[in-house]
């Protein structure tokens, strides 16, 4: 008699492997971007890397339906990434994800659903029906950077893949908490309303001891949340100066990120199944122009310093980030400002 067949035990993907294999992808893209400004024909560092050919839209086949997921991936894990320095992209990997899917602008309406009932044996059970408002409009949004990177710092491969993707992450993690946390109305074509716009601080306690005024203030955070609080675990973004305590605290059930951008003082409560975001694959391109070297350039190209990438052997390396959120509820947020503790 034959032995019954063993079922093998399905191998789990690890999501910290996913997303250090898309980054690395993503720098490798990007370097072999930046050496073909000086050699069109130039063949790539990592030519097994399918995914680099992807981002870079290499001469290969034509684009399939899991070519696109593995693209879409690429843009949540350089966000996923920025987490170690950027607490809005923490919020934002929890998220209500959507795609514009080539629409200029997409609708996130709310469903309302009855509750449940409790019916006894037999009973017929009740037939309800949702109510659907209109949502928010959520209108597309880039964050973009330009970096200059010399000839030689790029010939390094080993050292130009670590570098580049720290250029990536250290500048794109600050921008993204700057505009997510903030209380700024939308600025139309420019950037998305931050999650706070529209939403009044509460007051923070009284309580003369740090810790009561602590376990105070995040208890009015939590009654604040908790009509919204069904939909997902809330996240607790504080300044540095509250993270410390909070996360030093053994019996906090919540997530605590720190975004150094808050102000001190400053601590926010958010569901992040409230917020809904869109994140769409990075685009890559390089030049050996002239650019402005200025964090704030005018229209003007030839105003301000200025300097020849050709003449300095240097690659201006131009990334582009398509990323967009809108709150879905105001009650998917609670925030305090001048906390004691």
């Amino acid at each position: 008699m034959n032995a019954p067949a063993r079922q093998g035990i399905p191998l789990r993907p690890d999501p910290a492997a996913l997303r250090e294999s898309a980054m690395r992808s993503l720098a490798r893209a990007t370097i072999d971007t930046a050496r073909r400004v000086r050699d069109r024909y130039a063949k790539s560092a990592w030519p097994d890397d399918h995914v680099v050919k992807l981002i870079t839209r290499g001469a290969v086949t034509q684009t399939t339906l899991a070519d696109a997921e593995v693209l879409q991936q690429v843009g949540l894990a350089f966000v996923s990434s920025l987490v170690p320095v950027s607490a809005g992209a923490g919020v934002i990997a929890s998220s209500l994800k959507l795609s514009f899917d080539g629409n200029a602008q997409i609708s996130v309406p709310s469903l309302t659903l009855p509750h449940a009932v409790w019916l006894s044996e037999g009973q017929p059970i009740p037939v309800m029906q949702g109510l659907t408002t209109p949502g928010t409009l959520i209108d597309p949004y880039k964050v973009a950077m330009i970096v200059a990177l010399t000839n030689e710092m790029l010939r390094l491969n080993g050292n130009a893949e670590a570098m580049v993707r720290a250029v990536l992450l250290e500048n794109a993690g600050p921008t993204l908490d700057s505009a997510l946390f903030s209380a700024s109305a939308a600025s139309p074509g420019l950037r998305p309303a931050g999650i706070l716009n529209g939403i009044a601080p509460l007051p923070p306690s009284s309580a003369t001891s740090p810790y009561d005024a602590m376990v105070a203030d995040i208890a009015a955070i939590a009654t604040a949340l908790a009509p919204a609080s069904g939909a997902s675990p809330p996240i607790l973004v504080a300044a540095p100066a509250q993270y410390v305590p909070l996360a030093m605290n053994a019996r906090n059930p919540w997530s605590v990120l720190m975004s150094a951008s808050l102000p001190a003082g400053t601590v926010i409560g958010v569901i992040p199944a409230a917020l809904a975001t869109v994140i769409e694959p990075p685009r890559i391109e390089a030049s050996s122009t002239m650019v402005q070297m200025d964090d704030q350039p005018s229209a003007d190209p030839m105003t301000g310093p200025t300097i020849s990438l050709y003449q300095t052997d240097s690659i201006g390396l131009r990334f582009i980030l398509p990323a967009t959120w809108s709150l879905r509820s105001p009650s998917g947020v609670a925030w305090l400002e001048n906390v004691t503790w």
